[in-house]
This record gives C-alpha cells, structure tokens and sequence, in this order.
C-alpha cells in the first residue's frame, strides 16, 4: 500500500491540518548552554496512542534537552518530518491507516529525511525479544514496549553521540 502525502501543509499538534502553514521558528531559536548558543535537539514522535505521545513529550521537555513534537498519525508526522526534519524520530510500529514500517519506508525513501535516526518502539515485541535481537531492526534501535521514558531518552543520547 501506499498513501499519498499532501504537497503542502502541517498538521498541528492538536490535529487540524492548515494549508501553507509557516511553522514558527521559535523551536528552533538558539538557547543559552553554558555561554554558548545552542540549539536542543528536535525529536519527533509518532504514536497512534494520545497519552504516550502526551507522557514522552512532557518528560523530555522537563529535562530542558529537547524540542518533541508529537502525531498520533503517521501520514501527518511522515509530513512533518519532510518540512522540519528533526534530528530524531520515535516511531511507533503498530499503527492504524499506516503502521510504523510504512511510514520508515517514506522517510528512509525521501533524500530530505533518509539520513534521520529512528528509534522503533513496539508492543509487539517483549523486551527480551528486543535484546535477542541486539535491539535493532535493519539497523535502527528498537524498544519494546512498555517502555520508560529515561529508556526513551537513553536511546536518543546513544544515538545523537554517535551522529
């Protein structure tokens, strides 16, 4: 299957689509870190489950280190990831409409967002299985779920060191 993305517009956090939306430049400005100007990451993650989404965002906001924007679906976080490409994205396999395994094949097929980290995250797996298979799916990390959020926020340290 393959669905087709809209050419232009976002979809906001709280799920309305605008056409032509300028997204604000305020996540991206600079923050002071130690006297120098710093940029925190932008981690965008894609999880049909409202409250999970809501959870990760908060947590990792509160620790001052990044920028999350959520979706709870995947062809308007596919979208958005093409217009703001954020450093990392965490991405629910098990999805309706379009599972996480459609929705990494636009993103690993589009030249603007092929080179973005993704970090699986799965109930579809246990977390033993996940180990067994060195916690990677075609070399991208996976986590299963139930899944916390310093595991969440350990992954994407491991995998910002290494980009």
């Amino acid at each position: 299957r393959r669905y087709e993305l809209p050419a232009r517009g976002i979809c906001n956090p709280d799920g309305r689509w605008e056409m032509n939306l300028r997204v604000s430049t305020a996540a991206r400005s600079p923050i002071a870190r130690g006297g120098v100007m710093a940029q925190r990451p932008k981690v965008l993650m894609i999880d049909d489950n409202k409250e999970i989404c809501r959870l990760m965002k908060e947590y990792l906001e509160k620790t001052g280190k990044y920028e999350v924007t959520t979706f709870t679906d995947a062809r308007m976080g596919v979208r958005y990831a093409q217009i703001e490409r954020p450093d990392v994205i965490l991405l629910d396999l098990m999805m309706p409409d379009m599972d996480g395994t459609e929705a990494a094949e636009f993103l690993l097929d589009d030249e603007g967002t092929r080179n973005i980290p993704l970090i699986f995250i799965t109930a579809a797996i246990k977390k033993d299985e996940a180990e067994d298979r060195l916690g990677q799916i075609h070399g991208h990390p996976i986590l299963a779920k139930p899944v916390t959020p310093v595991e969440v926020m350990n992954e994407i340290e491991k995998i910002l060191t290494l980009s």
